[in-house]
């Protein structure tokens, strides 16, 4: 469809054999996810600086309930694949 050829697109700058060309749609996905997390970052320093999250005591439970949002779910993976073929496969992602 024509509407999927134009995210294909080529943009990008060339000097010399140094060549950044990406599809349009790479661009745009990078440059999104550049701003998510830099706006995420700027709220959190806003919390630890001037929030909620000032103290080791009011962040506790925050950070407590981050770690085990990367542990249970790699736990999990890690409990279902035990013992088979692919359990040390690198394109398992468990966390992201």
């Amino acid at each position: 469809m024509v509407r999927f050829g134009f995210w294909d697109t080529p943009v990008g700058f060339r000097f010399g054999s140094f060549d950044l060309t990406r599809s349009l749609q790479r661009w745009i996905n990078d440059a999104l996810m550049t701003l998510f997390f830099f706006v995420a970052a700027l709220e959190l320093t806003r919390e630890f600086v001037l929030g909620e999250l000032r103290g080791w005591r009011e962040a506790a439970l925050s950070f407590s309930g981050a770690l085990g949002g990367m542990l249970v779910p790699a736990s999990i993976y890690l409990a279902l694949t035990a013992n088979k073929p692919g359990m040390h496969s690198y394109d398992r992602r468990p966390m992201s």
